[in-house]
């Protein structure tokens, strides 16, 4: 019985105190190997959001915006119509008269202070005809009487119409809305631009918003051309504002922000300065005289799109990130500035030149 008892109580024994703390090394070493693993594959993740961050917004941002500016001009006529001052009036408030030149140009580029993001303004046409000018065949006295035109395709109800003197470019232009395109005899020549209430083409009855009573008091001879810009055209501002890319139409009230991580936009006129369809120089020296549009061919866009997520190291090192460069002959291409904070962030440049179809077009 004494060799039995010596026997099992050998074998109930536990683990001593050296077997305990190689168990604890043990499990402290595979502890540090796994949070190791862990925060490797934590960084590769943070580094390929982050990319694919800046990738996603600065892909959206600049597909957006580079679809507008090829439409820009789309519309807008001949030359003369593109530096005139436009008076009009809105009954909701939401369009600001008048509206001055460098607001109704094709792609006006608003250079912004020092090294501050610049702003595009975008302007055409909405209508869904292939937009004719039309001509007064009767001088208009600029009240509410009937305008008479030489050619009414495309012109419907609810539509906006330009009025523009092409024998004074010095003259305002005249926005006002369409309320009626009557067929019948003897007045299939007239425009009809009530104010008050008018029966669109789907057969509601809304208020004819541009129209004041009694007209704007602007007249204009015959010949004068009339603009078909649709049933409501656009005229878009880019900008660049915490953080984001924000976009305003003028005839909608409030900016609304679609793409984020967005920190820069930059833009540049391409002209061609001897007539030879090639161009020449780059700048953003402002299109002063309407004829001055007929030597831009191309708008050059850079957008700056940055990472979401800081980094834990310096990942992006230097003062500045360079847009494009330009060749001989022009001015320096664009650098975004960085901060000290901004070395902890990843950031992706997309640029693009933009051909101004509806200007090389242009009749």
């Amino acid at each position: 019985m004494k060799n039995t008892y010596y026997i099992s109580h050998a074998r109930q024994r536990g683990m001593g105190i050296v077997e305990l703390m190689v168990g604890v090394v043990i499990a402290l070493l595979g502890t540090i190997v796994v949070f190791q693993t862990f925060a490797v594959s934590e960084g590769y993740k943070r580094t390929t959001i982050s990319g694919n961050d800046a990738q996603q917004s600065g892909a959206i941002a600049l597909f957006t915006v580079e679809r507008d500016v090829r439409q820009a001009g789309f519309g807008l006529g001949s030359l003369f119509t593109l530096s005139c001052t436009i008076k009009g009036f809105d009954q909701t408030g939401a369009v600001s008269f008048p509206i001055s030149a460098d607001q109704w140009g094709p792609a006006v580029i608003v250079n912004g202070a020092g090294t501050a993001p610049d702003q595009i303004r975008v302007n055409y046409a909405s209508s869904d005809a292939i937009p004719f000018a039309a001509k007064l065949t009767d001088s208009y006295a600029g009240n509410s009487a009937n305008i008479k035109v030489n050619n009414r395709y495309g012109f419907k109800e609810g539509d906006l119409i330009l009025i523009a003197d092409p024998t004074n470019p010095a003259a305002d232009c005249s926005l006002m809305q369409v309320t009626g395109v009557p067929g019948t005899p003897g007045n299939t020549d007239n425009i009809i631009h009530n104010s008050g209430m008018y029966t669109n083409a789907f057969g509601s009855n809304v208020p004819a918003r541009y129209n004041p009573p009694g007209g704007l008091g602007i007249a204009y001879p015959v010949d004068s051309t009339v603009l078909n810009l649709g049933a409501l055209p656009e005229g878009k501002t880019y900008s660049v504002s915490n953080n984001s890319l924000f976009v305003n139409d003028s005839y909608q009230p409030g900016a609304v922000a679609f793409a984020d991580n967005i920190v820069d936009l930059q833009a540049q006129y391409g002209r061609d300065t001897n007539d030879d369809g090639i161009i020449d120089i780059w700048d953003e020296n402002t299109v002063a005289a309407k004829a001055n549009w007929n030597n831009v061919l191309a708008l050059r866009v850079g957008i700056v799109a940055r990472s979401s997520i800081r980094e834990k190291e310096v990942v992006t090192p230097g003062t500045s990130l360079t847009l494009w460069t330009n060749p001989a002959g022009s001015a320096n291409g664009p650098t975004h500035t960085l901060s000290s904070e901004d070395n902890y962030y990843r950031f992706k440049v997309y640029e693009t030149i933009i051909p101004l179809r509806s200007i090389i077009w242009r009749e």
